[in-house]
């Protein structure tokens, strides 16, 4: 099947480059950048594989009218890896073109078009089309995702936080207004374009805080999960990797059972094969006894999760980890693709991390 990337200037676009050309069915035949266009995709990204480095790169329009005519008229699958608010105004006319669209941004990730201007400051342009699309994390929504049309590719705190939550909140096993978020992602996350505050003379050899309170993605999480959270996001000085400790309170349900295992050896057994069963069947997610660390999941389509219980504060303790550009945003697009098409679920995705 033929693909284009719009966007494949950026981290994630590159990243579903990097990707794509390992994948058995899919060959990407066309590229978009607006401040690159005119350039080869190698000048950029020497890194990547020698068939996507020749591409030539176009201005959105320019491939969206390739697509409309003759010269690229076979594709049928886009990804867009574009800002938030241009998605939603290229997705309506390629759907007249392709067979499938998954957005990266968060255009139609949120069911309730009046979340927008409040968390994206402005009003949703297409809410008929915001119905169609389906929501992006297959540990959620997989079902769903076959044969869709339209794919809202979840973001990537949010699918962290999302895994590492759903086998206690969809059993009704934790206090809905008593969960704490606590992220650090790295600063590949914040995108490609030069911003003063992520300089290396500011960014190496420090860790901060950002978005407190108000950030966008906190509808998101809650929209998933159906619960309210706390969510404090920071910035690691590493490239890529997002690694987010995750704090609830057990129902009374649960609490007792917890203190009938008699010590926390036994009670963190127990939640671990809670965890277990619910993503036994999952590809992408694994369950670890240890509490993982961002080495072992970047550069896969991983995410790793522990979980343990505190006995002497009643805090269960879940710590997630994930690749911000791959399991967070490319592979996850791609991942939704295979669904969505009737590949293999794990086709071009990697599940191991880097060594050493």
């Amino acid at each position: 099947m033929q693909a284009v990337v719009f966007g494949a200037s950026g981290y994630s676009g590159a990243e579903l480059l990097r990707l794509l050309d390992g994948h058995g069915e899919i060959e990407v035949v066309g590229v978009s950048g607006e401040s690159t266009a005119g350039r080869r995709v190698g000048d950029l990204y020497a890194g990547l594989p020698r068939a996507v480095r020749e591409l030539r790169i176009r201005t959105t329009e320019e491939l969206l009218g390739l697509i409309v005519g003759a010269e690229l008229s076979s594709v049928e699958l886009a990804f867009l890896a574009l800002p938030h608010g241009v998605a939603e105004r290229l997705a309506p006319q390629l759907l007249r073109h392709v067979s499938t669209v998954v957005d990266l941004s968060a255009d139609f990730r949120l069911a309730d078009p009046s979340s927008y201007p409040s968390h994206y400051g402005r009003e949703h342009g297409e809410p008929e089309l915001l119905e169609e699309a389906v929501y992006g994390l297959p540990e959620l929504k997989r079902s769903a995702l076959q044969g869709a049309r339209l794919i809202a590719a979840a973001g990537c705190y949010v699918t962290a936080a999302t895994i590492g939550l759903l086998p206690l909140v969809e059993r009704s096993l934790v206090e809905p207004d008593h969960i704490i978020i606590d992220a650090a992602s790295g600063i590949s996350g914040a995108g490609r374009s030069l911003k003063e505050e992520n300089l290396f003379v500011g960014r190496e050899a420090n860790y901060s805080v950002y978005g407190l309170r108000h950030h966008r993605h906190v509808v998101e999480m809650e929209q998933n999960l159906g619960v309210r959270v706390i969510f404090s996001p920071h910035l690691l000085p590493v490239s890529r990797g997002i690694l987010a400790t995750i704090y609830a309170r057990p129902s009374n349900e649960l609490k007792a059972q917890l203190e009938a295992c008699g010590d926390e050896k036994s009670a963190d057994a127990l939640l671990r094969e809670l965890y277990a069963t619910r993503y036994q069947n999952e590809e992408f997610v694994e369950v670890t006894a240890v509490p993982p660390d961002l080495s072992s999941v970047v550069y896969s389509n991983l995410c790793r999760v522990s979980v343990v219980y505190d006995v002497r504060t009643n805090w269960i303790i879940v710590v997630s980890a994930l690749d911000n550009l791959t399991k967070g945003a490319a592979g996850q697009a791609i991942q939704c693709a295979n669904i969505a098409l009737g590949y293999l679920e794990f086709e071009g995705l990697p599940k191991g991390g880097r060594v050493p």
